[in-house]
């Protein structure tokens, strides 16, 4: 039994991963994020804000229920005065960053001490998660 323990100890700091596609995974994710996370802020990333596939209205309405604040960062957008628009009514708040300070390649989101990376989209959802609280912590 010491053994075992040893065993397990030595992997208890690392990182766990798992990956996440299609349908199914999209609805044990997003369903996760946005009704059960106790996270009280919700970090998006993408590369660009006018390809961003916004959750279904279900899904964001779930955040704003729980009143969790959504920090929605892009490196370019044509779009991005539509979505300052409607920040303070979505509890959000969406911006852009240089490449050059954050070169953000592919969506991500941060909640918890979860970092969830791919594609998010519905229709394509293939993702994988790395629970690290020293990885979130970084965002």
């Amino acid at each position: 039994m010491p053994r075992m323990e040893t065993m397990f100890n030595r992997n208890a700091n690392k990182p766990q991963t798992m990956f996440y596609h299609g349908e199914t995974g999209y609805k044990e994710i997003m369903n996760y994020i946005f009704f059960d996370s106790p996270a009280s802020e919700v970090y998006i990333l993408v590369p660009d804000l006018d390809d961003f596939e916004a959750p279904e209205p279900k899904l964001r309405n779930a955040l704003l229920r729980r009143q969790v604040k959504t920090i929605l960062v892009a490196n370019k957008g044509e779009s991005i005065l539509e979505f300052n628009k409607r920040d303070e009514r979505e509890l959000r708040k969406t911006s852009i960053v240089n490449k050059s300070k954050l070169a953000i390649k592919t969506d991500t989101i941060v909640y918890e001490d979860n970092l969830l990376f791919g594609t998010i989209s519905k229709s394509n959802f293939a993702v994988n998660v790395i629970k690290s609280a020293e990885l979130a912590r970084l965002f």
